[in-house]
């Protein structure tokens, strides 16, 4: 069963009726029964009950029959309120408030970032060589590594703002790695993340 490795910029301690970021695309290198993505999700609910909507760019070599990163978007509950997903400016497509119990008005949480889904994530050795983001890690930072700028959220005030609190985290540091970098005061931060897998530090 592949399980997930993540490594990510969290927003907390609100409610969101929205998230943006502007994400760049790679195709990092992903071995045949794995994947990897980079993306943006938005949570609510307990535990493991919780529900997300994501959206994103994945690789996916079994899905897709090559190595090419392609959109996607994934909800955790199958089953004229709308969360709306747009590229761009053009709206593509939502996700029907129905199919949703904790989601139904809004996420408690945001996150922006990447993952890999393995068996040989979380301790499991040898650890997977597919890669997270560029495949480099977060300490690239611009033309190296995945990031994410123009980090948005819309909560009950209706304007896209930065989040007013956020910490990154990466569940295997020494894997893949997270970064919010600001170059100077007078700029934004942009997130990096990502990393090879498997390495010297990585076994």
């Amino acid at each position: 069963m592949l399980v997930n490795q993540t490594a990510y910029l969290l927003a907390t301690g609100d409610s969101y009726i929205g998230a943006r970021g502007i994400i760049n695309g790679w195709s990092p290198r992903v071995q045949s029964d794995e994947y990897t993505t980079a993306q943006i999700w938005l949570k609510n609910g307990p535990g493991d009950t919780f529900e997300s909507i994501e959206a994103g760019w994945m690789v996916n070599p079994k899905l897709f029959t090559d190595a090419q990163p392609r959109i996607f978007i994934r909800w955790t509950d199958p089953n004229q309120r709308r969360w709306w997903l747009s590229l761009k400016d053009d709206v593509i497509g939502y996700w029907p408030f129905e199919i949703f119990s904790y989601l139904q008005k809004k996420a408690l949480f945001v996150r922006w970032g990447g993952d890999v889904y393995s068996k040989n994530v979380k301790g499991v050795k040898p650890h997977t060589t597919t890669a997270m983001g560029s495949g480099d890690f977060a300490s690239g930072l611009f033309k190296v590594a995945c990031y994410i700028y123009n980090v948005r959220i819309v909560d009950d005030s209706l304007q896209l703002k930065y989040p007013e609190w956020v910490h990154t985290d990466s569940e295997e540091p020494n894997c893949y790695s997270a970064l919010n970098y600001q170059k100077n005061p007078a700029l934004e931060p942009y997130f990096y993340f990502g990393g090879p897998g498997r390495g010297p530090n990585c076994p």
